[in-house]
C-alpha cells in the first residue's frame, strides 16, 4: 500500500507550508473565510478554467451569507490572478465552457427560488438568461452544449416540488429543454417531447442526435425504483419566419426516439459520448444486489443493435469500487474517473482501446489521502479540485511532468497552525487491517492530558478520512481547541470493494463498532495521554448507528453527538424509497424469522437503557439523507429513560445550511464537547 513514514510525511508538509511561522490556530470565525471549489471545467484548448466556488458575502446591512460564484483561472499565464466572473449575492452553479471556449453556460438562482440556465461571454458583459424550464433545472446535471455551440441541453423539472426541497429521492419527473444559446432576442426551442420522464441529455457529434437517461414506464416491484435505460432522440431545429435575417422562432422536430440501450440487471444512466463519437459510456447500478455491488462503468457502441447491454470496464474483482464521477478526456478516447480509496477519493483513468484496469493518476501524498472533488481536461492536461490535509480546497494541474497548483483560494490558511494527521493500522486477530488517522492538537505539551474525539462519517458504503473535504474544517477546529480527532475506516467501507461490504453481512452495526473500539484501544495503548482528558464521539447517518452501539458497548464516553442519524432499522427501511435494497443486506423479507431476529437484535429500542453518555441529536445538519423520524425516535427513547439528551433541528434545504446555521452547528458541537469532555 502507498505509505511513507508519518514523520517523513510531516516534514514534507512542513516544507510545503514554506517554513513560515504559523501565527494562530483555526478559529470558528474562519468558516466565513473558506472558499471551496465545488466544480471545475476547462476550455478545450486548455487556456482557462472556470470554477464554481462556495464562499461568503457580506451584504450592505453587514450580514454575511454563503454564495456560489464563478471564478476564471488563466492557465497560460502564472502571473495573472484568478478573477470573479460573477459577483454579489449570487448562487451560480455548474459552469461549462462552450466548444469555442468563448462562453460559459451555468445555472443561477432566480427571485422565485429556482435555478435557471444562463450564459456569460468571456469578452465581457452581464450574463443573459435563456428560456426557463417551468420548475427550474436539476442542479445535479450540468448543461450540455451542442457541438456547434448554438444550442444548450438542460435537464429541468416537469412538475413542482410540493415539499419545497429536492433531496434526490423525490419522485418528480424530469424533462429535456433544448435552448437557443446565441443570446439574440428570440424565442427558444421548448422542452423535447417524447419520453415522459428523462434527463442527463448529451449531444452526439452530429448535433442532431441526443442520448439521455430514460425512466421506463413499467411498474416496478414494491420497494424498488423505476428501471432506467439509455434513450436516443433524433431532433432537428428549423426556422419559421425571419426578421432582419435573424430567426424569430425555433421549431424543434423530434424525428425519432427509441430506447437504445437497456439491461435487465442494471439501471443505466449518465451517458457520455466519446470524442470519436463511436462509443457511449454509462454508469450501471445493480438491481439484484444494490447494496453490495458497486456502481460500475460500461461502454456501448453507438451503432450497436438497439437494446444492447454494456461491456463493463469496472465492477469485477479487479476493480470493484463504486465510480463517483467520470468523463471522457478531451480529444482522447480515454476516460477520467474518481473512486473512493483508503480515506480519500482517487483520480484514475482507463483506456477504451486497452480495456485494462483503471490506472491511478492522483492519490495519496505519502501516507495521507487526498480527495478529488471535481475534475476536467483540456490542452493536454487534467485539472482537478483537490482537498489535502494542509488545504481545504485548491485547483491543481496534472500533466506528464507531474502535479502543480494553479490556484489556492485560501491563502490565509498558510498563516494558521494546522494539525497533520498520523496514519496507521490496527489488525485484530483473524481480521484485515483497519486504517485510522489521528489528528493531535498542534500545540500540545508533552505532559498534557489530551481529550479525544472519535469521528465517524456516514458509515458503511462510504469512506472516512482526511481526504474527505466535508470533514476538513471540523477536524482542524477541534484540534485547534485541544482535542485529538480519531478517524477510523471500519469494516464495510466502500473504498475497499465488494468483499469488504460482504464482510459486514448481518453484522453491519456491532462489527464496525468493534473495529472502532479496537482502534481506540490501540491508540490509547500507544500514547496513554490520548483520551486521558476525556472521550467524545461525533457520527452521522448509518455511522450514527455504529456510534450509538459504540457508546452502548463502551460506557466511558463523556459525550456523543449524532447528526441525521439512523437508529432504527425498521424506520430506516420504511423511509428508504428503495427499501427492497435493504433486504439484500438483511438476507430476506421482513417476515422471515431470521430477519426479524437480526432486526430486533440491532435495533436500539432494546438496548437504549444501556446508554449512559450525554447525547446531542442534530437533524438537517449534514445536507445528506436525514432520518428525521429515527432521530426523534431515539430522542423520545432517551427522554423516557430520563437520559441526558438534547435535540437541535435545522431546516432541510437543497442548498444545505446557511452560513449562520453552519456557524451555529460547529459552535454547538464544540461547546457541547467542551462542556462534557473538557469540563468537570
Amino acid at each position: 500500500m502507498r505509505r511513507l513514514p508519518t514523520l517523513l510525511c510531516t516534514l514534507l508538509l512542513a516544507f510545503q507550508f514554506g517554513g513560515a511561522v504559523q501565527s494562530s490556530p483555526i478559529e470558528l470565525s474562519d468558516l466565513s473565510r473558506l472558499r471551496l471549489i465545488e466544480s471545475v471545467d476547462v476550455a478545450s484548448d486548455g487556456s482557462a478554467a472556470v470554477c464554481e466556488v462556495r464562499e461568503s458575502h457580506r451584504g450592505p446591512s453587514g450580514t454575511t451569507s454563503f454564495v456560489r460564484r464563478l471564478w476564471l483561472v488563466d492557465l497560460l499565464h502564472d502571473d495573472r490572478d484568478p478573477i470573479p466572473l460573477t459577483s454579489g449575492l449570487r448562487d451560480d452553479r455548474q459552469p461549462v465552457f462552450s466548444p469555442d471556449s468563448k462562453r460559459i453556460a451555468f445555472y443561477r438562482l432566480d427571485a422565485d427560488g429556482l435555478h435557471q440556465p444562463c450564459v456569460i461571454r468571456l469578452e465581457g458583459g452581464e450574463p443573459f438568461r435563456l428560456q426557463n424550464p417551468d420548475h427550474g433545472v436539476d442542479l445535479d446535471v450540468p448543461p450540455a452544449w451542442s457541438p456547434d455551440g448554438t444550442s444548450l441541453l438542460v435537464t429541468g423539472w416537469v412538475e413542482p416540488d410540493a415539499r419545497g426541497m429536492s433531496d434526490g429521492r423525490s419522485p418528480r419527473r424530469r424533462g429535456l429543454w433544448l435552448l437557443d444559446a446565441s443570446g439574440v432576442e428570440r424565442e427558444s426551442p421548448g422542452p423535447l417531447l417524447g419520453f415522459p420522464d428523462c434527463g442527463e441529455g448529451v449531444f452526439a457529434g452530429d448535433g442532431r442526435t441526443i442520448y439521455c437517461t430514460v425512466v421506463l414506464p413499467e411498474e416496478p416491484e414494491p420497494g424498488q425504483s423505476h428501471r432506467t435505460a439509455i434513450g436516443r432522440i433524433g431532433v432537428s431545429v428549423g426556422v419559421s419566419g425571419t426578421e432582419s435575417d435573424l430567426p424569430v422562432r425555433g421549431v424543434v422536430t423530434v424525428n425519432n426516439q427509441i430506447i437504445a440501450f437497456e439491461d435487465a440487471d442494471f439501471d443505466l444512466d449518465s451517458p457520455r459520448i466519446s470524442p470519436s463519437g463511436e462509443v457511449v459510456a454509462v454508469l450501471g447500478r445493480s438491481r439484484r444486489s444494490p447494496f453490495f455491488d458497486p456502481v460500475r462503468l460500461g461502454l456501448l457502441e453507438t451503432d450497436a443493435v438497439d437494446g444492447q447491454s454494456p461491456e463493463w470496464l469496472t465492477g469485477s474483482s479487479g476493480f470493484d469500487r463504486s465510480i463517483e464521477n467520470f468523463q471522457w478526456r478531451t480529444g482522447q478516447d480515454s476516460i477520467l474517473l474518481t473512486a473512493m480509496d483508503d480515506g480519500g477519493i482517487d483520480l484514475l483513468t482507463i483506456s477504451q482501446t486497452l480495456l485494462s484496469q483503471p490506472r491511478v493518476l492522483a492519490t495519496h501524498e505519502g501516507d495521507l489521502p487526498t480527495g478529488i472533488t471535481s475534475f476536467s481536461s483540456g490542452g493536454g492536461a487534467v485539472y482537478m479540485a483537490r482537498t489535502s490535509v494542509d488545504a481545504p480546497s485548491g485547483l491543481w494541474e496534472l500533466d506528464a511532468g507531474g502535479q502543480k497548483q494553479c490556484w489556492d483560494p485560501n491563502p490565509w490558511v498558510r498563516d494558521r497552525t494546522l494539525s497533520v494527521p498520523e496514519a496507521d493500522w490496527v489488525t485484530p486477530r483473524g481480521e484485515d487491517p483497519i486504517p485510522y488517522w489521528l489528528s493531535s492538537p498542534p500545540d500540545r505539551q508533552d505532559d498534557q492530558d489530551i481529550p479525544i474525539v472519535l469521528w465517524l462519517g456516514s458509515g458503511p458504503g462510504s469512506m472516512i478520512g482526511p481526504g474527505v473535504r466535508s470533514d476538513w474544517f471540523s477536524t482542524q477546529l477541534l484540534a485547534a481547541n485541544g482535542f485529538a480527532v480519531l478517524q477510523v475506516n471500519p469494516r464495510g467501507s466502500g473504498g475497499y470493494g465488494r468483499d469488504s461490504l460482504r464482510r459486514i453481512y448481518r453484522d453491519f452495526v456491532r462489527g464496525p463498532s468493534r473495529d472502532v473500539l479496537a482502534v481506540l484501544q490501540h491508540v490509547r495503548q500507544q500514547d496513554q495521554r490520548m483520551g486521558s482528558g476525556g472521550r467524545g464521539l461525533i457520527a452521522s447517518s448509518i455511522g450514527a448507528m455504529i456510534g450509538a452501539w459504540t457508546i452502548v458497548a463502551d460506557q466511558q464516553f463523556d459525550a456523543a453527538i449524532f447528526e441525521d442519524g439512523v437508529f432504527s432499522v425498521p424506520i430506516h427501511i420504511a423511509e428508504h424509497p428503495d427499501w427492497m435494497s435493504m433486504l439484500d443486506l438483511l438476507g430476506g423479507v421482513p417476515q422471515d424469522p431470521g430477519v426479524v431476529s437480526v432486526v430486533r437484535d440491532i435495533d436500539l429500542a432494546g438496548h437504549v437503557d444501556r446508554i449512559k453518555t450525554p447525547v446531542l441529536l442534530m437533524t438537517g445538519s449534514t445536507g445528506g439523507h436525514a432520518s428525521v423520524l429515527a432521530t426523534k425516535y431515539l430522542h423520545r427513547m432517551l427522554t423516557l429513560g430520563f437520559k441526558a439528551v438534547d435535540l437541535v433541528e435545522y431546516r432541510m434545504r437543497s442548498g444545505g445550511l446557511t452560513l449562520k446555521e453552519e456557524l451555529d452547528r460547529h459552535g454547538r458541537m464544540l461547546q457541547y464537547l467542551q462542556d462534557h469532555v473538557q469540563g468537570p
